[in-house]
Parts: C-alpha cells; structure tokens; sequence
C-alpha cells in the first residue's frame, strides 16, 4: 500500500477540530420535493451521483429518485412481493451507471439503470448468500457480499461473487469468523446494525464489523493488508466470549462499547463513524489505514452522515417543524443562510420530506462555515 501524502492544510483541518462540523463544512441542503408519491418517511439509505440522489424509505420499502436539485423523479421501486418490488429493503449500492438494491426476504439484489428501468435481478438463495448486509461491485461483473451472515465457524465472513446474466457464482470467500459471535449469533443474539461498513478505497476493500470497533483491509484478492487501530473503548470480538450470553445485563454491557457504524472514503482520508448507545464518534484515517485522528465528536445538533461519492459526504436533516426551529438557535449563520436558500422557511409546515445535507472536507483549521455561536455550543 503505497503511503498518501496529506497536505499541512489538510492535516491542521483534521488536528484542529472540535466537532465534525469543524472538519465537514455544510455547503448545501437540498430540499427533497413532496408529491403525493414523494412522500419518505425515512432516509435508511442514500446514494448520489452527479445528477440524481437514491433514498431507501426501510419503513415503506420504497426506494425514491430526486435530481440534485431534489426534484422528485420517480419511485423506481415500490413495496410488493412480485418481481422488482421490495419486501424488505436493505442496502443500496452504486453499479455502473445505475443502483443496486438488496432485498433480504426475497435473497435478491436488484439491479437499475438511472432511467429507473430494472436490467436484472442477482438471485443469491441458491448459493446461500443472504444478501442482508453491505455489499459494493469490485466491477460490473464482479460482486462483494460483506459480513455473510452464517452459523458455521469455518465459513469465510465475505464472498466474492461471479456475475452471468442473472446466475452469481462464488469465486472465493476470505476473513475469518470469531467462535465467540458465531456462537452468539446461533443463539438469536443479532449483531448492531451497521450502515455501510464496506467501503473501495483505490485498489483495496475496507470492511467493518457492527460488533467489532477495529477495520480490516484487503485487496481485491481477499488477502489482509492491515487492522486498524482499536479506539478507546472499542468493542471486540473477544467480548462475546467474555460474557454470559443468556444473560440481559451482560448482554447490555456492550451496549456501552463502541462499535463499527460507517465507513466514508473522501478525498484523500477515510473516516470512520464508531457509535454506541449514546455517542457518536469519528476516526479519520489517510487511504494507507493509519489513523490521523480518534474520537472527534458528533455534538449534539450534527445530523447523521449517510454516504460519501468520494469528494462530498451526504447527511439527512429532519424537516419536523420543531426540530428544525430548535436547530435554527444552534446553525451557525452560514449554515441558516444555505438552509433558506434551499427553500426551508420559518414555519414551514408543507415540507414532510428530510433535507439532504451536503458537506465537503474542510483544509483549513476554521472553516467559514462555523462561526463562534456554533463554537460555544459544541463546547
């Protein structure tokens, strides 16, 4: 793995942060539109390119498509059991020019154009796959099943996948399982919830586990290249041996240790969002795994971060009337004045759709976008 060089600019950004706010700079928020067929009653997954967004509604097993702008477009999937509709929504992902959805009641992976036209559906049953967590296409041929789940211990944690038309083939699986979760998850003990801990980072796989706090990092032929860092209070795997299983307050005790949440390849750094049951934090690492940065606190007023195309990080930003005049106290001016211009206005009672927050990496120490008022609160 060659050793990327990170400029002094970039370096005092990432030192000097209070809050992720300090490093990730809001630039913009775009107004979802509302229709009667718009209507997202949660953003569970998102994904951007250069003209459209994708939002996965899990609540409503819809997936809707907006331009940039937030106009809506159209569902290019909607709730049902027949072919090209969703029963139980989980992941998106980018593949050629279009989106991938799983769908892990049915075993399938759907596959779209950007005109919303279904090209294929991937039928993993058959191969036993469960595609019911992240995935990412190491080409258009060629498929990543992250963290399969499974209750053999000798079973490799990740497949690689062989596309023909609509027939997947595996090619190989690497990483190892731990005994501990493998034993806990037989036991109906599921694993945290994870959002997108598989990430490409040029030439190499970074995959997280959401009961693990440390990163792995592969090439594209499965071979491990290095282990991140463990933060303070990570989770382990270790843990799970540790405690007994069958009883709630032990269980409870991870609870309290952090754990893998997302993985956000952007420009020349990856973060890594760790959670546990009341706190979020962030690792920054450069693209070699060696981290710059541990444990920069999302306060209290930051929303949550969904997905990065490798040069801007997306967020979502509820639209509640309340929720949005109590944040107006605490939006710095610039980030009240972005909001406005996106179309939000006070009392703004027709809007039931999130806001998509749109942010870039900051590469100085004080970003414009943070002023002093929202300084005092995160402090």
């Amino acid at each position: 793995m060659d050793m990327p060089v990170l400029s002094e600019q970039r370096i005092e950004a990432i030192s000097q942060a209070e809050t992720m706010r300090d490093l990730l700079p809001t630039i913009a928020f775009i107004r979802l539109e509302v229709t009667p067929d718009s209507v997202v009653s949660e953003v569970s997954g998102l994904l951007a390119n250069d003209v459209y967004l994708y939002v996965l509604d899990r609540n409503q097993n819809i997936v809707f498509q907006f331009t940039r702008d937030g106009a809506f477009v159209r569902r290019v999937m909607e709730k049902g059991e027949g072919p090209g509709e969703l029963e139980s929504g989980s992941y998106l992902s980018r593949h050629a020019d279009g989106i991938a959805v799983s769908d892990n009641r049915k075993s399938c992976i759907f596959l779209y154009d950007d005109q919303g036209r279904l090209e294929k559906t991937l039928n993993t049953y058959r191969k036993r796959y469960l595609p019911n967590g992240p995935f990412v296409f190491l080409d258009k041929q060629t498929l990543l099943l992250a963290n399969v789940p499974s209750h053999r211990a000798e079973a490799p944690a990740h497949i690689v996948l062989a596309i023909d038309e609509t027939i997947v083939s595996p090619l190989f699986g690497f990483g190892r399982r731990h005994p501990g979760l493998t034993a806990a998850m037989a036991k109906g003990i599921v694993p945290r919830c994870s959002l997108e801990n598989v990430a490409r980072v040029g030439e190499t796989l970074w995959i997280g586990n959401g009961c693990e706090s440390q990163i792995e990092i592969y090439d594209y032929q499965g071979r491990l290249l290095k282990k991140s860092v463990r933060p303070l209070n990570g989770l382990r795997l270790d843990d799970y041996e540790t405690i007994n299983l069958k009883d709630r307050k032990e269980r409870m005790k991870l609870e309290d240790k952090s754990s893998n949440h997302i993985i956000l390849p952007v420009e020349d750094v990856v973060i890594v969002g760790t959670f546990s049951v009341d706190k979020v934090y962030f690792r920054i690492f450069d693209r070699a795994g060696n981290q710059i940065r541990e444990n920069i606190e999302a306060d209290d007023t930051h929303w949550p971060l969904l997905y990065s195309d490798g040069s801007e990080v997306f967020g979502v930003f509820d639209a509640d009337v309340e929720y949005v005049q109590y944040y107006e106290n605490y939006l710095s001016s610039q980030e009240l004045t972005l909001l406005k211009q996106s179309g939000w206005k006070p009392n703004d009672f027709f809007n039931d759709n999130p806001y998509i927050v749109v942010s870039q990496l900051a590469d100085r120490s004080v970003p414009a976008a943070v002023d002093q008022k929202t300084r005092n609160y995160s402090k």
